[in-house]
């Protein structure tokens, strides 16, 4: 996930020169915008998902080692 973050990062970083006088027109640079606002929605949504897939496993792995646990006192 690191080098997903990082390329988009420096897809990111080539925005800072669009949206200089590189682009001639302001509905240009306005759609430009929006495009950039989608792609760190993207990253976003992405990292979250992430975070929640990893979240959902070690509560699943944290369950299964407690009952593993009980059930080693049982006997």
């Amino acid at each position: 996930m690191e080098k997903f973050n990082d390329f988009i990062v420096l897809i990111l970083s080539y925005f800072s020169f669009v949206f200089t006088d590189i682009t001639p027109t302001a509905e240009d640079k306005y759609f430009i915008g929006w495009f950039y606002d989608g792609i760190v929605g993207a990253m976003i949504g992405a990292n979250f998902i992430v975070m929640a897939c990893n979240m959902i496993l070690n509560g699943a792995n944290k369950i299964k080692k407690m009952i593993f646990q009980c059930k080693k006192k049982k006997r």
